[in-house]
């Protein structure tokens, strides 16, 4: 359906609002009986942001609009929510991801392959490790970065988590990237990000962080972010 036929249907069945509200209904039905298909539902509530209305809609619904369609699609046991708190549940549910559905995302990218493993690492025995090969330039660090956030927090947080996302295209000039290492390691509040270059020891960035927590880590949205908190620390 293209984007104005979309528009028109939203429009007269209310189909963002109807949509969410059964994605609502069947995430807290699969939240305890069916955990994969919890992660599967979350990764086509995702796609859903794209295509429908968010479920910031929800808030627009009065209350006597909320009641009907809530004794329309749910079952009698489930016990009446209030849009803003239905919203926020879903904008979190959107995010949530297990190995499967973080690994299908990213390989939805045909030039991109990946795995979950666990490795040994810096005296460390199996630690769950990211392993992706794709095509790499400086700009896909913020990439790079939005993977290893998921990787770290879901489907639970990690007290060790290392990733390595490995250029599949060959270098043309010394300074293109071969390869981009994250790693955190909870028990020394320390954090790495560091990109070889294909010149041989060539590292650029190398960030090494320490006294920085998990929590801190989830906070960087973008790699510029993670280069201010570097700065930052280099002047105490």
């Amino acid at each position: 359906m293209h984007e104005p036929e979309l528009r028109d249907a939203e429009d007269r069945l209310g189909l963002s609002v109807n949509v969410w509200m059964y994605i609502y209904l069947l995430a807290k039905l699969f939240e305890e009986e069916d955990r994969r298909g919890f992660y599967k539902l979350a990764a086509w509530a995702r796609h859903a942001m794209g295509q429908l209305s968010s479920p910031d809609i929800l808030i627009d619904l009065s209350k006597d609009e909320l009641i009907s369609k809530w004794r329309y699609a749910f079952p009698p046991t489930f016990e009446t929510t209030g849009s803003s708190e239905i919203t926020s549940w879903l904008m979190d549910f959107a995010q949530r991801y297990d190995d499967y559905t973080l690994v299908a995302e990213i390989v939805s990218d045909p030039s991109s392959r990946a795995e979950i493993t666990k490795r040994n690492i810096a005296s460390l025995n199996r630690v769950p490790s990211l392993l992706v090969s794709t095509p790499l330039t400086e700009g896909d660090f913020d990439r790079c970065l939005r993977y290893f956030r998921v990787f770290l927090q879901q489907p639970t947080s990690k007290d060790y988590a290392w990733a390595q996302f490995s250029n599949i295209n060959p270098p043309v000039e010394k300074t293109d990237i071969n390869k981009v290492v994250l790693f955190f390691r909870s028990d020394e509040k320390c954090f790495e990000f560091v990109a070889e270059r294909a010149e041989q020891r060539q590292y650029d960035p190398d960030i090494t962080l320490r006294n920085l927590t998990r929590d801190e880590i989830l906070a960087l949205k973008t790699y510029t972010d993670l280069e201010r908190i570097a700065e930052s620390k280099s002047k105490i």
